[in-house]
């Protein structure tokens, strides 16, 4: 890739931050009941961990006055410009704005880590931050979230 050509280009869907910030807090929120419930093991895929976040996330979320519409796990979407080229990133979620617009959502990565030892951590966030950057995962938006599921040892260490 030239570094110096515009991959991205300009933003032309812009996320308003308190809404980023509703979806940190229900993200974090449901991490919180994962790790009281102790129901993530180090051995589990990232996959599953996912799903049973989203179950925790579900639940925070029933009735509340968030502005969070709704949210989908692993949604397929293609490139616009080739519709053959599709991707799933983690989860998408939406807001509660009208014209309803379906190009309009903040897309959510995951990854599974490890805090210790040899790890493929640091290949994973790089692919992922890069079909960020590409615009592979939310083309023209000025928000994205990676997530990282760290299994074993300490966040520091899997961060490191």
């Amino acid at each position: 890739m030239n570094p110096g050509a515009n991959v991205v280009g300009t933003p032309r869907l812009p996320i308003n931050q308190g809404f980023v910030r509703t979806v940190l807090e229900l993200l974090v929120a449901g991490a919180d009941e994962l790790r009281t419930k102790n129901s993530v093991t180090p051995g589990m895929r990232e996959d599953h961990i996912s799903q049973r976040l989203n179950a925790e996330m579900e639940i925070l979320h029933q009735g509340s006055e968030s502005d969070i519409v709704a949210w989908a796990m692993r949604p397929v979407r293609s490139t616009p410009s080739n519709p053959d080229d599709t991707y799933a990133v983690d989860f998408t979620f939406y807001a509660n704005r009208f014209p309803r617009d379906q190009r309009w959502y903040l897309a959510v990565e995951a990854k599974r880590l490890r805090g210790r030892g040899r790890s493929l951590a640091r290949q994973y966030v790089e692919d992922g931050v890069l079909r960020f950057v590409t615009g592979k995962y939310s083309r023209g938006h000025d928000h994205a979230i990676m997530l990282g599921y760290v299994v074993v040892g300490s966040v520091d260490r899997a961060v490191a």
